[in-house]
């Protein structure tokens, strides 16, 4: 339960259980933190892992601020956190994950206020190699605190995606999360590379370079979409926004 904390220029470089844990931590700054190679999808260790103190106090009021997570499995594991925000910051996921229970990016539980501003994200080419199922996904959220207010949710604002050039990624399934402002270039594939599970919004946001015929599934809860699409002269395939047993308000712009 540590308070009122300060990391600046740290540096964790190989280690093949969390890079940091924090539990029941809470109003800390961190600044400058690189961490490579951490992390092992076999065995759940993410490079950041945020849990509570049950029954006592959850981890609250962190920022990280220019820091940079790369080559790492699991990059960032979450239940039982409120108002984390992640600013400037780049993640680059370089080594494979195949597995369906650990993502690279996992929120469970009760999440309020989980941010991302302006960061870069990247999944690079020799990930997820071949056509991969629909439960592997850069970033899972399964949220019990579904609540309509805006501190309740996990947001990127202002994000740019880099993701495979290949059919195969998958970027996000889940539910009580918000895309907002953000680019996803070349997410591509076959498996829904968004699968909207309830009370997810996706805003003003451009996705390019679109290829197969299951780009946006959006099934159960209430959901908003105000997306871009960009198709470059290549592809001839059509994007396809599917919407099942759920209500809101969708609009697109396609060009081509």
């Amino acid at each position: 339960r540590v308070q009122n904390f300060e990391l600046d220029n740290v540096y964790i470089n190989k280690c093949n259980n969390h890079g940091i844990k924090f539990q029941g931590a809470w109003d800390g700054n961190v600044r400058n933190l690189n961490i490579l190679y951490c992390g092992n999808e076999t065995n759940g260790n993410y490079a950041l892992y945020f849990t509570d103190v049950p029954g006592i106090a959850n981890c609250n009021a962190i920022k990280f601020i220019n820091s940079r997570f790369e080559i790492c499995p699991c990059m960032i594991y979450s239940d039982f956190s409120e108002q984390i925000v992640f600013t400037n910051c780049k993640f680059e996921k370089g080594s494979e994950n195949n597995s369906d229970t650990y993502r690279p990016f996992l929120f469970k539980g009760t999440n309020k206020g989980f941010n991302f501003c302006n960061c870069i994200i990247t999944n690079n080419i020799w990930n997820f190699s071949g056509i991969i199922d629909e439960e592997k996904y850069l970033i899972l959220a399964n949220i019990t605190n579904m609540i309509n207010n805006d501190n309740y949710f996990v947001v990127f604002i202002g994000c740019h995606f880099y993701v495979s050039p290949s059919q195969t990624s998958c970027v996000f399934k889940g539910n009580q999360t918000q895309f907002i402002d953000c680019d996803f270039d070349k997410c591509e594939g076959t498996n829904y590379p968004f699968h909207f599970t309830g009370n997810c919004k996706i805003l003003n946001c451009n996705i390019s370079v679109i290829n197969g015929n299951k780009t946006i599934y959006f099934s159960n809860g209430k959901n908003f979409a105000n997306i871009y699409v960009n198709i470059d002269g290549e592809h001839t395939e059509i994007m396809f926004l599917i919407s099942k047993n759920t209500n809101g308000r969708f609009t697109s712009k396609m060009l081509i």
